[in-house]
């Protein structure tokens, strides 16, 4: 909860003064004669701790305790600001939540705070300490406005709270804290990774670009992330997408591996097709000369196959999806998106035919759901196609995003999935309005 170095030292040097000062041990020497207890008397300390705990120290040396302790933080170099940041910080905690948390990192954070209640009522009120802590700054002279030291770690914990806003479609609140974790540590590759997949899932094709190309300059091997970089520019910019992309190619390349290396070039070709460049297709059959494993060539192809895709290109996008999984049948994706491009090609049967499996390896994000949706809205069982978007939506909220279908598949394919967030949409609206004015409710005048 921390957001500085400095509100740690006041924490610490406060606990540390409360040993110096013979506060525990004479708390502990008193329970024991109160008790007559000798040293075998130790061994039945367990209850005696949980006690002392509990009972907290008294005012005095709680009150004791600030100032030592805060001695002890300045001594060392850290701002004496930090002891009323924390102070306040913990004046916050004390007060009751009456919001029900949003999140479960919200509900876990509520738990140290829960736990706080004890420490809330056996210490001073947290204005009389910060008042305290003021005339101890005052009388000593110490400056309030020195820098503080960030804490280090607390882009780990903001990016943890961002991530799983993301996951849970709280997109704004995941570009915040993500934002925060990044002022906190600049480098953070995680943070800035997380950035731009959190602007892609709102559908901020431009700001996911921009976040996309400052996460590879800190960490360029992310196979993954060229793949976002290339799909956001080609949404935010189509014209100009392939010479931005190469561009950041020129300038990045050298630092990553072979295997990013090819999955870099491939999306290249991949642009290049998707925006009708005449000689995209010979610049990609000169990548397949190279000599690639198996895994490796694989995977230029299904990154190239996924340009044709959402070019409208199907019978190029089957060819080199079925050369793909001739050449590494391993991979299971490969067959995945292989389904999407028979849906738009009219063969439903086909493309529903490995669904057990899908649903094993893709459930997690809902697009195995999505394909079955899809599917199945055009073979025209629709309760069927709205049970299975649902589920899309459950695993993963961004299905409900109005620009996800349309940033990510086929034309075709993204006119479906539009039409199954509408209809998904009305069934929220009417459960609502069931909600409000149930069937067989009295009706007021």
């Amino acid at each position: 909860m921390l957001e500085s170095e400095d509100e740690l030292a006041s924490i610490l040097g406060h606990e540390i003064a409360h040993v110096d000062q013979r506060h525990s041990i004479g708390r502990l020497q008193y329970e024991l004669k109160s008790r007559k207890l000798g040293l075998g008397g130790l061994y039945r300390l367990g209850s005696i701790g949980v006690h002392l705990f509990q009972a907290g120290y008294t005012k005095e040396q709680e009150l004791e305790a600030d100032r030592e302790g805060l001695r002890l933080a300045v001594s060392a170099g850290y701002s004496p600001g930090g002891a009323i940041d924390a102070m306040k910080r913990l004046e916050k905690l004390s007060q009751p939540r009456g919001a029900p948390a949003t999140s479960p990192v919200e509900e876990m954070a509520r738990v140290p705070v829960q736990a706080l209640q004890e420490y809330f009522r056996s210490h001073p009120p947290a204005r009389e300490r910060i008042a305290a802590f003021e005339d101890e700054i005052a009388a000593n002279g110490w400056k309030t406005d020195a820098a503080r030291r960030p804490m280090a770690i607390r882009a780990i914990f903001l990016a943890d709270e961002a991530e799983e806003s993301d996951r849970r479609g709280f997109y704004d609140k995941a570009i915040r804290r993500f934002e925060e974790a990044i002022a906190a540590e600049p480098k953070s590759a995680r943070a800035r990774r997380g950035l731009a997949r959190a602007r892609w899932h709102s559908g901020d094709a431009a700001g996911a670009a921009t976040a996309a190309e400052e996460a590879l300059r800190i960490n360029p091997v992310n196979a993954s992330l060229w793949g976002l970089l290339a799909r956001a520019l080609a949404v935010s910019d189509r014209a100009s997408a392939p010479a931005r992309y190469a561009a950041i190619d020129a300038a990045l390349s050298k630092q990553v591996t072979q295997r990013t290396l090819w999955i870099l070039q491939a999306h290249q070709a991949g642009l290049d097709l998707f925006v009708g460049r005449p000689q995209a297709l010979e610049n990609y059959r000169e990548l397949l000369r190279t000599s690639m494993p198996p895994e490796d060539e694989a995977a230029a192809r299904r990154a190239v196959a996924w340009w044709m895709y959402r070019a409208g290109k199907l019978e190029e996008a089957e060819k080199e999806l079925n050369a793909a999984w001739q050449g590494y049948p391993q991979e299971t994706r490969t067959q995945f998106e292989l389904a999407w491009v028979l849906s738009d090609l009219g063969r439903q049967a086909d493309a529903m035919r490995p669904q057990a499996q899908f649903q094993k390896e893709f459930m997690e994000g809902g697009e195995w759901m999505a394909l079955e949706a899809l599917i199945s809205w055009r073979t025209d069982a629709k309760p069927t196609a709205m049970t299975a978007f649902q589920g899309s939506v459950r695993n993963d909220p961004v299905w409900l995003e109005p620009q996800w279908a349309a940033n990510n598949y086929s034309p075709a394919a993204a006119k479906v999935l539009a039409e199954l967030r509408t209809a998904e949409l009305a069934r929220r609206k009417q459960a609502a309005l069931r909600d409000v004015h149930p069937v067989g409710a009295a009706k007021s005048n």
